[in-house]
């Protein structure tokens, strides 16, 4: 697994960070990393592309299936692939944005 940055830029927020009213008990349930605009992103794992959609929290994202995990990237300025592509380890999928709840 690779990080959608390839390990670029630094995470600003992490899985479990900041838990209370905004994310409940368990806290924040992604990784956030701190990437211009318009960065490439890459696909983390090999997969299918299950869905390609705009979410309020998440804003453009896109859902990658393999047969024992689901990868979400999300905050997408362009996703660059479409629902039932298969994709490699780092397969160029998206670039970055500011869309959803940053």
């Amino acid at each position: 697994m690779i990080r959608p940055d390839k390990g670029k830029y630094p995470i600003t927020q992490g899985f479990g960070a900041n838990p209370g009213l905004l994310y409940g008990p368990a806290g924040h349930d992604g990784v956030d990393l701190g990437t211009p605009v318009g960065t490439p992103l890459y696909a983390p794992r090999s997969g299918v592309v299950k869905d390609v959609n705009n979410n309020i929290v998440y804003g453009l994202r896109i859902k990658i299936n393999n047969s024992t995990n689901i990868d979400y990237v999300g905050h997408l300025s362009q996703a660059l692939v479409t629902v039932g592509q298969q994709v490699k380890e780092g397969d160029l999928i998206a670039k970055s944005g500011a869309s959803g709840q940053v």
